[in-house]
């Protein structure tokens, strides 16, 4: 694919008024060139796409854009920058009656308010997405929204609550056969188990999670449940298979070009090579995973940093 001349289309498109093809392209693109974290393309084909659908009033389209371009500013850290934009979507949403499109907008809108560490707004967007779903029949929208609401049960350490949520899920998921979100919803378990050091429990999720990821032909939920597995081994103290398991995670994102999740992989590597004695190589990994996170602007960039300097400056 080449990206500079389909962006180069995509402005054209805009510059010369062809709304249409501009938001038609951008929405078309944004999953492959968000999961490669190519950030910058995305972000110019969609402020292009956002003006050329707000030119022609097509209120659903720049609705679209809008929620698009928030999970840029999400995965950056820009959450305040994000609920903005998912506002503006939301309100555009609501002005056509388009309730699957209100749904997920009050879903990533109620993600920037769960990264803000304001879980009462994060939980309050996810039941009002839930009610939209549930009143639409939407089993596909009503399982991912009762996962998100799983995470943020999770994070508050509710993790009997956060289990029953993610059951809920995968309950909806087998019932349509949907093999690729059950994988998710089943690695989503692993780290409840996995958080209450129930670590037999928890390789058994992401073990499950690796088969129907592989079944499916996902190999993006293939990454999730490897690095899973990588950090219940560490967890549990056999680093040297947890090492094994990062590298093939490290391996499938050379194919999938999953940033985030190569960087994840290069992290576990990093205290992977810690725990055996591989100073050099935890340092290389840690610098690789730093390189990746800083230029994506991920917040977990900072946990990295800190790895390094404790390695350079060790306390006595």
């Amino acid at each position: 694919m080449h990206l500079p001349a389909l962006t180069a289309v995509s402005v054209e498109a805009a510059d010369r008024g062809w709304p249409h093809y501009t938001t038609a392209l951008a929405t078309a693109l944004f999953r492959y060139l968000e999961r490669g974290a190519r950030y910058a393309e995305l972000m110019t084909m969609h402020n292009h796409a956002v003006l050329a659908a707000r030119q022609a009033g097509d209120r659903a389209a720049e609705a679209e854009v809008l929620n698009n371009l928030s999970v840029v500013d999400l995965r950056q850290g820009r959450y305040a920058q994000a609920a903005n934009l998912l506002t503006q979507a939301l309100e555009a949403y609501r002005a056509e009656g388009h309730q699957t499109g209100t749904a997920r907008a009050l879903g990533n809108l109620s993600i920037a308010y769960y990264l803000q560490g304001d879980y009462r707004r994060a939980a309050d967007h996810q039941n009002q997405a839930l009610q939209v779903y549930s009143a639409a029949g939407d089993q596909t929208g009503e399982a991912c929204t009762l996962n998100n609401l799983g995470l943020i049960d999770r994070q508050q350490g509710r993790y009997q609550q956060a289990a029953v949520r993610f059951e809920r899920a995968l309950a909806l998921q087998r019932e349509r056969c949907d093999q690729s979100s059950a994988a998710t919803t089943l690695a989503n378990l692993g780290v409840v188990d996995l958080r209450q050091g129930h670590y037999e429990q928890a390789a058994r999720q992401f073990q499950h999670s690796l088969a129907l990821s592989r079944q499916a032909g996902d190999p993006f939920a293939e990454t999730d449940a490897l690095n899973g597995l990588g950090e219940t081994f560490l967890g549990r103290g056999d680093a040297a298979q947890a090492r094994r398991y990062y590298d093939e995670a490290l391996a499938l994102t050379g194919q999938t070009g999953d940033k985030s999740e190569e960087a994840r992989a290069r992290n576990g590597l990093g205290h992977g090579c810690q725990a055996t004695g591989d100073s050099a190589g935890a340092r290389v990994h840690w610098q690789q995973a730093l390189r990746i996170y800083a230029a994506i602007g991920a917040p977990e960039a900072r946990q990295v940093r800190a790895e390094l300097a404790r390695q350079l400056h060790p306390t006595s």
